[in-house]
């Protein structure tokens, strides 16, 4: 039986994905029940161990950029990995949007004037 020793959650859209490191390697999962929560195995390229590959190497520290969904996973003996998830927008609603055209067909004054609304601003 693998022991955890780092975790991490990343927010791929509107899911979660939980990463954890263990003493067998990192596994991924978007559910989590307990002592029977399922996971696959992350950061084999091949299927099959080589140099390319966290293997079955020991899961240490997991740190998540926010800015990009980039993690960095440290392994005991393999190295660091680089691992990417699609980065997520901020959920916004439009109410409406607005453009007011330049009085003139060719505007040399300035660019078009535009507003717009979210719930947010109301």
């Amino acid at each position: 039986m693998a022991s955890v020793s780092s975790a991490l959650m990343v927010r791929v859209g509107t899911q979660t994905i939980y990463l954890g490191g263990t003493t067998t390697g990192f596994y991924a999962t978007d559910v989590l029940s307990g002592a029977t929560t399922p996971g696959e195995r992350v950061g084999s390229v091949t299927g099959t161990p080589g140099p390319n590959d966290i293997s079955y190497a020991v899961g240490s520290f997991m740190r998540l950029r926010p800015s990009d969904n980039q993690a960095v996973l440290d392994t005991h003996g393999n190295g660091l990995f680089m691992l990417g998830f699609p980065a997520s927008s901020l959920p916004v609603e439009f109410l409406s949007f607005n453009g007011t055209p330049p009085a003139k067909a060719i505007c040399s004054t300035g660019p078009l004037l535009k507003k717009w609304t979210t719930p947010a601003l109301t």
